[in-house]
């Protein structure tokens, strides 16, 4: 376990799963109580598969503290440090994945034609309009979604309670990415990080994580 320090001054909890992993890198952003937890399956396949794989407690949440101001804006700064400790720790192309909220934080971050990343996932995303990061870029993700450039894959459920596949469809659409793809699960399949955790610990991969890891291959090689 490792701390990171992002503006403003916030102590970032991360956690890497498995050995060091090659040059092929993934960062997972999530918001909620749960925090990084809950990725913890997912990345562990992945660094099974020679990936670096950060897990990070956005500041305020899990064994994350609060910097000054408000919590919500500084999300982006939690990302951008992250994607910044992958690189330090060797890795060449960074994709961004989230989930839920994350999935939204993931999206509005991958927009930023600043942040060194080669592309996004974003899982159940949701709290679309939601104003989830501070000027000069765009605060929720409908807004930011013209402004993604890069592949992006996008999934839902079909039966998830927080966000309809009409909505996912519709932040699809317009994504400016040349790159995209939607992938509508199963009502059973959950939400979020559910999207790729198997339904037992230990157990075999959901059907998207496949989907998810060719994805990652193409934007990481």
């Amino acid at each position: 376990m490792a701390a990171s320090r992002a503006p403003p001054a916030a102590r970032i909890v991360i956690r890497r799963p498995g050995a060091s992993g090659g040059p092929h890198s993934r960062a997972a952003a999530e918001s909620g109580p749960a925090g990084k937890c809950g990725w913890w399956e997912f990345a562990a396949y992945l660094a099974a598969r020679s990936y670096r794989v950060l897990l990070f407690d956005h500041r305020c949440t899990g064994q994350s503290a609060c910097g000054p101001g408000a919590a919500g804006t500084g999300l982006m700064s939690d990302i951008r440090a992250a994607v910044a400790r992958l690189h330090q720790d060797g890795a060449a192309r960074v994709a961004l994945v989230g989930a839920s909220q994350g999935g939204s934080e993931a999206l509005i971050a991958g927009a930023d034609p600043t942040l060194d990343v080669t592309g996004v996932v974003a899982l159940s995303a949701d709290e679309l309009t939601v104003p989830l990061a501070g000027p000069p870029g765009p605060a929720t993700a409908l807004a930011a979604a013209p402004r993604l450039r890069r592949p992006a894959l996008f999934a839902v459920a079909a039966s998830d309670p927080y966000v309809s596949v009409r909505e996912t469809r519709t932040l699809v659409a317009r994504a400016g990415s040349r790159s995209k793809h939607l992938v509508v699960a199963g009502a059973g399949a959950g939400h979020g990080w559910d999207l790729v955790a198997p339904r037992q610990p230990g157990g075999a991969p959901a059907r998207l994580t496949q989907t998810v890891l060719v994805f990652l291959s193409d934007v990481t090689s």
